[in-house]
């Protein structure tokens, strides 16, 4: 055993746990303090990230925590000395000695990813049975942190580095605990793989995080399968979309499609998830497929829109910003439906991210007596950024 390397690497993991105490200790006070709002049954945003937070500085470390103690039941079992315990939040080690049984030092390296594994198994039993968004947010969290880590994360680095428990596991003589435990090692990444990615999992995931859309998740699906139609079934494609249901939204779209050939409808969706994946130039594909289709005026309108939208998020990663593709695409969506108000906002966002601050105030001046030039509002979102970005104008010009 490299007792340099040995000492080194506790030291090191020592001196990282002592800097990620602070973070722990501040997420943890967060949750004490927070502790009403975030477990209610509205889970919004922030709450995801700070439920995160509480999943990597807070129960990670408590799971790290236990597959040492992993260790040192089996070493009990065993009737071997333990010579040294260290917990560090992210790094733990146990190191014994003494006469023990043959197969014993496999069992031992074993124990602690059995126990970090039997963890992951009860947070992901507490998230199926749960009803609380916020409770099944942070099992599953910690259910995906304890099999990433004790799966995928810790095993390659142990092998590669050929240190810790891998080595010993795999090392060993006894040839049944190797075939048994690889075996049984392939299936379990396998299966937290596909829970990862399967679209049932993560529509489940959604339905318990997220009340309200599963409620209207459940009526647009009823509704696809008793009238059957392509609008039916476009308006559940767009359910998927408002998740991040890429997949199951696309899928969903066939369906309309094999229904409705001629039904323009599906390429503005369609557009919307690719520019979700950045994949600006597929997008604008699918957005042409409308504007130089024959659809209504609203429809075009909105397929306009769309590509502004693709044109200015991808002009924005630039450092030098060219907007007038933006500018341009705005502009038609306004002269396709002289009825909207909604382009006259895009437009006085992107006037103003090019400086012209005057076209800018023009173009919201145009938005705020939407009413009364009988425009109306796709978004009615749009009517109150309008009115706060007005304000803002004046108080630059006072």
């Amino acid at each position: 055993m490299d007792l340099n390397g040995l000492r080194l690497n506790l030291i090191s993991n020592t001196i990282l746990g002592i800097i990620f105490l602070p973070f722990s200790l501040y997420v943890l006070k967060g949750l004490l303090q927070n502790r009403k709002a975030l477990f209610d049954d509205d889970l919004t945003a922030a709450d995801r990230r700070q439920l995160k937070q509480i999943a990597i500085f807070v129960l990670l470390p408590i799971i790290v925590l236990l597959h040492e103690l992993g260790h040192v039941i089996a070493c009990l079992h065993y009737g071997v000395h333990i010579t040294g315990f260290n917990w560090s939040l992210f790094w733990g080690e146990v190191s014994w000695k003494g006469p023990y049984p043959e197969g014993a030092p496999a069992v031992i390296a074993l124990a602690g990813t059995v126990f970090q594994l039997i963890a992951g198994a009860i947070a992901l039993i507490i998230a199926f049975l749960s009803k609380s968004p916020s409770i099944v947010a942070l099992s599953t969290y910690t259910y995906l942190l304890s099999g990433l880590s004790s799966l995928i994360f810790y095993p390659v680095i142990s092998l590669v580095s050929w240190s810790e428990d891998f080595p010993e596991i795999y090392g060993s003589g006894d040839p049944k605990l190797v075939w048994l435990t690889a075996i049984v090692h392939l299936i379990l990444a396998w299966g937290f793989v596909y829970s990862y990615f399967s679209n049932r999992t993560r529509l489940l995931f959604v339905k318990k995080t997220r009340p309200i859309w599963a409620r209207e998740y459940e009526k647009n699906k009823a509704a696809a399968e008793k009238e059957g139609n392509a609008m039916a079934y476009l308006a559940l494609a767009w359910q998927y979309y408002y998740v991040g249901l890429d997949n199951l939204s696309e899928k969903t779209i066939q369906k309309a499609e094999a229904i409705d050939e001629s039904n323009l409808d599906v390429w503005l969706l369609r557009g919307y998830i690719m520019q979700s994946q950045n994949k600006f130039d597929t997008a604008d594909i699918c957005f042409s497929r409308i504007t130089d289709g024959n659809a209504d005026t609203t429809l075009k309108a909105r397929a306009y829109m769309a590509r502004g939208h693709c044109y200015f998020e991808k002009e924005s990663e630039k450092k030098s910003k060219d907007l007038q593709r933006a500018l341009d695409s705005y502009k038609q969506a306004a002269l396709s439906a002289k009825d909207l108000a909604d382009p006259h906002y895009y437009l006085a966002v992107v006037h103003k991210e090019a400086g012209r601050t005057e076209e800018a105030a023009d173009e919201l001046r145009i938005c705020l007596n939407a009413q009364k030039q009988g425009l109306n509002w796709l978004d009615p979102v749009l009517a109150n950024l309008a009115r706060e970005a007005f304000q803002e104008f004046k108080k630059t010009a006072k």
